[in-house]
């Protein structure tokens, strides 16, 4: 009976026959985060379904609130500030096997909100660590609007070509070929943002998904990492700024209209919505690049000092060639001439629409040397757009490498480049 209980044998309805729960697999005991043993989980031996099987459900056994080996892992956890997420016991049995002591696994379920919760308490660095196929990365995908809601990004451990799971990874490398793969991370969330934005050809496809992606940023409890996300959606997508931020705001003000419908998708409700998110960047014009060309057009003497830079990193290619018309006309303190200029050139028609669009913008500068000022921190927010575009395609690189040595070049200038943005 204490056995049936505890939900080692299984009691046959209407009868007195009773049979082993966990007949041909291994045998797990579970134990809440004190370290009392609560349940088991059996691991199938051969092929039979499930693949995990845990205790049944009771008061004290609850898989929504459990991860395994929390209760040993939380030490390291603390210690290092970093959990590693995988999704049965044999991945995190084989890692710790290994010396890596940070590991907690799912009881061979989806994560669940419970689960997230008992991960932040002692960490909000999360590394998850799913099996190598559609499955896993889809388990992976689930999780990410769960951190998100208690304010965690997660990062994703890029498993090498040919290695199914982390019980393989751990079983076939040595110490530092370990280590060095435990070292392979992105962001989930631009992991997620990359692989779905793949094929989204149609603009009612990519307004859809825009919002999809909107309505786990408004999960984020606080305001940086929503600036954050909201840049990094911008830029995969290849959107305007502007446009991802109207439509998050348009969003977040008819859940405040209308909050029982929760997470539901918002309907488009306008045309000018759908017009508006077909702006992508390879055809608009960002932000610091029309207020650095403004700044010329109104003081031209600064256009020789800082062109160089900015031909270097704008992306706009009518902002790239109004500024090369501008130092062929050697400044062109005459706006008539230059306007004469640029209508008689193969860009003529654009070049112009540009040029009457900035002049009819405030004045960016009341003096020179604040003129001066607002290049420059217009060229570093450049720079910075730059970089995290080059991280982003080292992250598309890796996750095609299957070179070992390439795959640490690659890693190395990531590095470099991460510390670029930091300075």
């Amino acid at each position: 009976r204490v056995a049936v209980t505890a939900g080692l044998l299984v009691q046959k309805e209407g009868t007195n026959r009773r049979y082993d729960r966990f007949r041909d697999r291994l045998i797990f005991p579970i134990r809440d985060v004190s370290g009392t043993v609560i349940g088991f989980g059996g691991r199938s031996l051969g092929d039979g379904e499930p693949k995990y099987l845990n205790s049944p459900e009771s008061p004290i056994f609850n898989k929504r609130r459990l991860l395994y080996d929390l209760h040993h892992a939380r030490t390291a956890i603390a210690k290092t500030g970093t959990a590693f997420l995988v999704e049965g016991y044999m991945d995190a049995l084989s890692l710790y096997l290994r010396g890596v002591d940070n590991v907690i696994a799912t009881l061979g379920t989806a994560l669940s909100e419970e689960n997230v919760a008992a991960v932040k308490r002692y960490t909000s660095k999360v590394a998850i660590f799913f099996d190598n196929d559609r499955a896993g990365k889809a388990a992976a995908f689930r999780s990410l609007p769960l951190f998100m809601a208690v304010g965690i990004m997660p990062d994703i451990v890029l498993l090498p070509e040919g290695v199914k799971d982390p019980d393989q990874l751990a079983s076939g490398l040595d110490d530092q070929g370990l280590q060095q793969a435990l070292a392979r991370q992105i962001s989930l969330f631009d992991f997620f943002l990359s692989e779905k934005s793949i094929g989204l050809d149609g603009y009612n496809d990519r307004l859809q998904f825009l919002r999809e992606v909107l309505e786990m940023i408004l999960r984020l409890p606080d305001d940086p990492l929503r600036g954050m996300a909201l840049r990094a959606t911008a830029e995969s997508l290849r959107l305007a700024e502007e446009i991802v931020l109207d439509e998050y705001r348009r969003i977040r003000q008819h859940r405040k209209q209308y909050p029982s419908r929760g997470g539901e998708p918002v309907p488009v409700t306008s045309a000018s919505a759908l017009g508006a998110s077909t702006q992508v960047l390879s055809g608009s014009v960002s932000q610091p690049e029309e207020m650095i060309l403004a700044t010329f057009l109104t003081y031209p003497q600064l256009h020789n000092e800082f062109a160089g830079d900015y031909i270097e990193l704008v992306e706009n290619q009518d902002c790239r060639n109004l500024c090369q018309e501008l130092e062929q006309c050697d400044g062109c303190d005459d706006g008539r001439a230059l306007l004469q200029k640029i209508s008689a050139s193969e860009e003529g028609e654009s070049l112009c629409s540009l040029y009457a669009r900035l002049i009819h913008l405030p004045a960016p500068a009341e003096d020179l040397e604040v003129a001066r000022k607002i290049i420059s921190d217009c060229l570093l927010s450049l720079r910075k757009r730059q970089g995290q575009e080059q991280a982003r395609n080292l992250d598309r690189e890796l996750m095609q490498c299957r070179d070992e040595e390439q795959m640490f070049v690659l890693l190395r200038r990531k590095m470099e480049i991460k510390k670029r943005l930091m300075a």
